[in-house]
């Protein structure tokens, strides 16, 4: 109760499973996922990141956010903010300290590694067989 009488009751109920759970284990790579990382990095001031944020996780995994953004120089707000970016689309997955790349992280590299240079994501063409229905 506050000093001035007023209570206030705040109930909680369970929403549902997350759903980026489930986008997690998806590693089909669709066009439109390239795109979404195009469009992020070409709306950054500091050009692109998406592919080296990954890259950095992927390469670091249960490392400390501070520790992380220190290695490429960047601010770790910013750091944080930006990988949660990528946790929506599916890519990343936070542990209790660091983080690592989701399966579907690990596809996105794997499907980027011959059509992109270490930092410069571009739309990489993707077969067919790999598109999501």
């Amino acid at each position: 109760m506050r000093a001035d009488g007023r209570l206030y009751r705040i109930r909680f109920r369970y929403a549902g499973a997350d759903p980026r759970a489930a986008l997690r284990v998806n590693t089909l790579i669709d066009d439109l996922l390239v795109t979404k990382l195009a469009r992020l990095d070409a709306a950054a001031r500091g050009g692109p990141w998406t592919v080296r944020v990954l890259r950095l996780i992927a390469e670091n995994p249960e490392e400390r956010a501070a520790d992380l953004s220190a290695k490429i120089g960047v601010d770790k707000t910013w750091f944080k903010l930006n990988v949660r970016k990528l946790k929506n689309l599916g890519l990343t997955e936070s542990l209790e300290t660091g983080y690592r790349l989701s399966p579907r992280g690990r596809a996105l590299l794997k499907r980027l590694k011959h059509c992109i240079s270490a930092v410069v994501p571009a739309p990489c063409p993707v077969p067919a067989r790999e598109r999501s229905p």
